[in-house]
C-alpha cells in the first residue's frame, strides 16, 4: 500500500512539476537525488544535517527558477544562509537524541560538535548572517530588511548563548523557537 501511495504521489507531483518553466521542471529532477538520498546520512557522515538543509531549501531555488527562469545569485545565497541555518536548529534537534544515536550507531552534528558546541554555532550564526546581508544587498532590499536580519541573528545568538546542551528537554524548546527566525526573516523580505 506505500508503495502504491508512493507511485501515485510522484506522478501527482510530476504533473504539477510539468506546469512549470524548464529550468524549474529540470530542478526537480536533480531534487529528487537530494530527497532520496537524504535519509540515508546519519549512516554515511557525521554531517546529515547539512544535507537535510540543502534538502530543505530547495524551495529557495525552486521559486527563483519559477519566477524569474534561472537561479539568481540573491536566491542562491538565500538558499545557503537556509543550508546554515538548518545545520543550526537542526544541531539543537540532534542534542536532544544524542545518547539514542550514539546506541543506534547513527551520526549526527551533535555527535562531531561533542559537549561544547557553542563555538561552532557562534561561527555558523555569523556566516548565516553574512549571507542574509549579502543576500539582501544583492537583491536591492530596502533598508527595512537589515534591523530585522539583525534581530533573527540575535535571537539565534540568544539561543545558543543558553542553551544547556545536556538537557534534551531545553535543546527541544530552543530547535522549537526557530519558528521565531524563520517569521523574522520571512517579515525581513517582504518589507525589504
Amino acid at each position: 500500500a506505500a508503495t502504491v501511495f508512493l507511485i501515485i504521489l510522484l506522478v501527482l507531483a510530476f504533473l504539477v512539476l510539468l506546469q512549470f518553466n524548464l529550468p524549474t521542471i529540470i530542478l526537480g529532477f536533480i531534487s529528487l537525488a537530494f530527497v532520496a538520498f537524504y535519509p540515508l546520512m546519519k549512516r554515511i557522515t557525521f554531517y546529515p544535517q547539512i544535507f537535510l538543509g540543502l534538502t530543505f531549501n530547495l524551495g529557495i531555488l525552486f521559486s527563483s527558477a519559477a519566477v524569474l527562469g534561472s537561479i539568481t545569485l540573491g536566491a542562491f545565497l538565500l538558499y545557503l544562509s537556509g543550508v546554515i541555518w538548518t545545520v543550526i536548529y537542526d544541531s539543537f534537534y540532534a542534542y536532544q537524541d544524542l545518547e539514542d544515536d550514539l546506541k543506534i550507531g547513527v551520526k549526527s552534528t551533535a555527535i562531531k560538535f561533542g559537549k561544547n558546541p557553542q563555538k561552532i554555532l557562534f561561527i555558523l550564526t555569523a556566516v548565516y548572517f553574512l549571507l542574509l546581508i549579502l543576500a539582501g544587498i544583492i537583491s536591492n532590499l530596502k533598508f527595512a530588511y537589515f534591523p530585522l536580519i539583525l534581530l533573527a541573528t540575535a535571537h539565534l545568538t540568544c539561543q545558543i548563548k543558553t542553551c544547556n546542551f545536556d538537557d534534551g528537554k531545553t535543546c527541544l524548546e530552543k530547535f522549537q523557537s526557530n519558528f521565531w527566525v524563520g517569521i523574522i526573516v520571512l517579515t525581513a523580505i517582504i518589507l525589504g
